[in-house]
């Protein structure tokens, strides 16, 4: 998720023009459409650019969510922002390694579509570089898949928040 460490403070100051009041925030990393084992740890390894990961922080204050794309150099600065009204999300998912968030509606450049792992696995070993550069593309979905990362150890505040 970038090269320094982010701090609770510097997380929480980057998101605050985002929020009147109270809010939670959290580092998290966005899976790509080819987030199947073990094809994450190959695709990984061939470090291919267009595989749709990123780093970034989350933050909530149980009304709307804010994701922000970090830049590598300094986490607390922002590339890209993505903010929704938590009336937007059709379900969310709790799961051992974060969150699966579908919603009512696509957001580009954030949401993937929601393909079984088995047809992934299909689809890549028929394919395998045609698929993936062009699943991605010709798949569009709203799914979000993250991974949150508990650094600030404030991960069930966070999801308490989420969940009201």
């Amino acid at each position: 998720m970038g090269f320094f460490k982010l701090s609770h403070e510097d997380a929480k100051s980057s998101h605050q023009s985002f929020y009147d009041g109270d809010f939670e925030v959290m580092p998290m990393e966005r899976s790509g459409f080819w987030d199947v084992f073990p094809l994450n740890i190959l695709l990984s390894i061939a470090e291919l650019p267009f595989q749709g990961e990123w780093g970034g922080i989350i933050s909530t204050d149980g009304n709307k969510v804010v994701l922000t794309e970090s830049k590598w150099s300094n986490l607390a600065k922002h590339k890209k922002t993505f903010e929704f009204d938590i009336n937007e999300i059709d379900t969310l998912a709790h799961n051992p390694t974060g969150l699966s968030i579908i919603f009512k509606n696509k957001i580009k450049g954030l949401t993937m579509a929601k393909v079984n792992f088995l047809i992934k696995w299909l689809l890549f070993i028929c394919t395998c570089g045609i698929a993936v550069i062009l699943t991605p593309i010709l798949f569009k979905g709203k799914l979000l898949n993250i991974s949150l990362d508990d650094q600030f150890e404030n991960l069930e505040k966070f999801k308490s928040i989420l969940n009201r």
